[in-house]
């Protein structure tokens, strides 16, 4: 089964995958170069679909992030800092070989 989706309905798509509480991931273009960040429902407007790299993997960003809190100080007290397993991720705009990468 497969589907077009036009160009105007873009935006209305993203608002749809966040309003169903995912993160949404995706490509926005920053000087010469683009990399992917977090959207908010305002800032759909700087997705940027046309790109060849990014300044670093989209899927690495995700599963490994450059920094996360492991520990939190509450009170004097040592509290690990775990991760919300509830939280759905969608990225859009991943190269296949991107998600290729993902099988080794």
């Amino acid at each position: 089964m497969s589907f077009i989706l036009k160009r105007e309905g873009i935006a209305y798509y993203y608002k749809y995958i966040m309003s169903k509480g995912y993160s949404l991931f995706a490509p926005v273009k920053e000087g010469s170069r683009h990399s992917f960040r977090k959207m908010d429902e305002d800032k759909v407007g700087e997705i940027s679909l046309d790109y060849v790299r990014t300044t670093m993997p989209p899927l690495k960003i995700l599963l490994i992030p450059p920094k996360e809190v492991l520990f939190r100080v509450k009170n004097g007290k040592i509290e690990e800092a775990l991760p919300d397993p509830e939280s759905k991720t969608a990225v859009l705009g991943v190269h296949p070989c991107d998600v290729n990468a993902m099988n080794l």
